[in-house]
């Protein structure tokens, strides 16, 4: 039992009376929590101290953490970051799925389509430590930590040329991967899905990540193809791990497409085998059975092969929609719904493209078309792709993680992962018994921190960051949906970032106190950033 004999600014906040759930996946243990500062002082029995929340019938989790986050832009446009804290979040990785905020060629943004924010954003950085100053400067709510994208390194490079990269090429990108590590980037993702990133071959995947294994970095892959060819493109991120050697993560894991469903269960057999071999592979997931992303990345890959300008003008030719149609012939537009767009007409908002289409009596590709010219390329939809099943298959695997994979957008719908995937793995997964509750907050918090590195975080112990959320399980319920999205869970009770209570009852307290987060592996006995 720890008295506090220097009087009563021994502790800056005392948390009394809350079930501790470490992180680990111990059972909860009834003990209070000290903070000095932006750490956690100690747990036992204190009396005295500073400011003292009463935690009585709550539990006391460490901050929930979010590594598929695509805030790269959000953070400076709006860096409340609500949409994240208000489900206890406190720390966030950036800069998935390929596409990062740097490297940036001078005056040129093209590539950014995955943050809506970057419309509201001048881009006046080309390199990683002057965009982590600009986020350091506006103060984020959470902590923000960034991977750099391959897509983003080999735009750069080559612009959209779909070829195989020369020496020079290859070893240019090289060299900027390593001064984005060297800078703290946490590791190289990859959008294999998506033009640029789709135009690398395995080879070149393998001679970018080994460079990222030079600085204990990890390979964090929007795999290839999430659908019939799921298994070969597991079998591709396993392979680049294992030649490269480094870490690697799939992201938001799935089979998409009513007749891929159930091939979770061979693909994350495919994983356990690489494993066993020791290939540090693991997923994150987020608990939804339907996506949300740009109209243009439902578009066939080569229509994109030479930029948006092109892309514009071959939009309006007659016989490139004749090959779009007939590529796409069994596409289902009616599961794709018009989420935001920068007119943000309201008509069109939360309506299918088969739906508009069938009203304006043109074909869905005509009408996609038209739609993406009208709007500079930046339509944002929400499309139906899994079963619950297969959610629930990867959920309760030792191998995944949480993450949400949000987008926050100015206007217009949003999927609601982006302000529900964290309460939802409380009041479904654990509520219904399919995952316990320690569990639960073990993949939120521990399992991420462990994998990305982030030293510090993810526990509740004696020197750690008092990173830190407050819940009442009772309370907290599903209630952000497809047609209500930004609607915040009841039952998050205080956020609490680096010390500072950030939210209370559902609201920000104006305290923002995050950190840029780098990553600060060792190599060759020397930290490779110096802060």
């Amino acid at each position: 039992m720890h008295r506090n004999e220097r009087g009563i600014n021994m502790y800056d906040l005392v948390i009394k009376n809350g079930k501790v759930l470490d992180g680990g996946g111990s059972p909860w243990v009834r003990r209070d929590i000290a903070v000095k500062g932006d750490k956690i002082a100690g747990l036992g029995y204190f009396f005295g101290g500073g400011k003292v929340l009463d935690g009585t019938g709550l539990y006391v989790a460490p901050g929930f953490i979010d590594v598929h986050s695509h805030a790269e832009f959000q953070v400076l446009a709006a860096p409340g970051l609500e949409n994240r804290l208000l489900q206890g979040v406190t720390t966030q990785i950036t800069g998935n799925c390929g596409d990062s905020a740097t490297p940036v060629v001078e005056g040129d943004n093209k590539l950014n389509f995955l943050d809506p924010f970057a419309r509201q954003i001048y881009i006046s950085w080309s390199n990683l430590p002057e965009y982590l100053a600009q986020v350091d400067a506006v103060k984020p709510a959470t902590n923000i930590g960034t991977l750099t994208g391959h897509g983003r390194v080999r735009y750069c490079v080559m612009g959209f040329k779909n070829t195989k990269p020369t020496r020079k090429e290859l070893d240019e990108m090289k060299r900027i991967i390593a001064g984005e590590m060297e800078a703290g980037a946490f590791g190289l993702s990859s959008g294999l899905g998506y033009a640029v990133g789709s135009y690398a071959d395995t080879e070149e995947l393998i001679e970018c990540c080994k460079v990222v294994a030079e600085y204990n970095g990890l390979y964090v892959s929007h795999i290839r193809d999430q659908k019939a060819g799921l298994l070969d493109s597991v079998r591709e991120a396993i392979i680049i791990g294992e030649k490269a050697g480094l870490p690697v993560q799939i992201s938001h894991f799935k089979a998409s497409g009513k007749p891929n469903w159930g091939s979770v269960q061979p693909a994350l057999e495919l994983i356990n085998e690489a494993r066993a071999r020791g290939v540090d592979i693991t997923v994150d997931q987020y608990p939804y059975n339907s996506g949300h992303g740009y109209l243009l990345g439902v578009i066939p890959q080569w229509l994109q092969e030479e930029g948006r300008e092109e892309i514009v003008i071959k939009l309006k030719q007659d016989k490139i929609r004749a090959r779009i149609k007939e590529e796409m012939a069994s596409f289902d537009w009616h599961a794709r719904l018009i989420a935001s767009l920068p007119s943000n007409r309201q008509e069109y908002t939360g309506k299918s493209i088969g739906e508009m289409a069938d009203e304006k009596r043109q074909h869905p590709v005509d009408f996609a078309c038209d739609l993406l010219l009208e709007h500079g390329l930046e339509i944002m939809i929400i499309g139906f792709w899994g079963c619950e099943e297969d959610v629930e298959k990867v959920l309760t695997s030792n191998l995944q993680m949480v993450a949400s994979d949000g987008i926050e957008a100015p206007s217009g719908m949003v999927h609601p992962r982006t302000y529900g995937t964290f309460p939802k793995i409380l009041a479904k997964y654990v509520k219904e018994g399919i995952l316990s509750l320690p569990e639960a907050v073990r993949k939120m918090t521990a399992f991420p921190a462990l994998k990305f590195g982030l030293n510090g975080r993810g526990i509740i112990g004696s020197n750690y960051q008092a990173d830190l959320v407050l819940f009442d399980l009772k309370e907290i319920t599903d209630v952000a949906t497809i047609e209500n999205p930004r609607v915040v869970a009841p039952g998050i009770k205080y956020v609490i970032v680096n010390g500072k209570i950030a939210a209370q009852n559902g609201r920000p307290t104006g305290e923002r106190k995050g950190m840029v987060l780098r990553n600060t592996s060792l190599v060759g006995g020397k930290d490779v950033y110096k802060h």
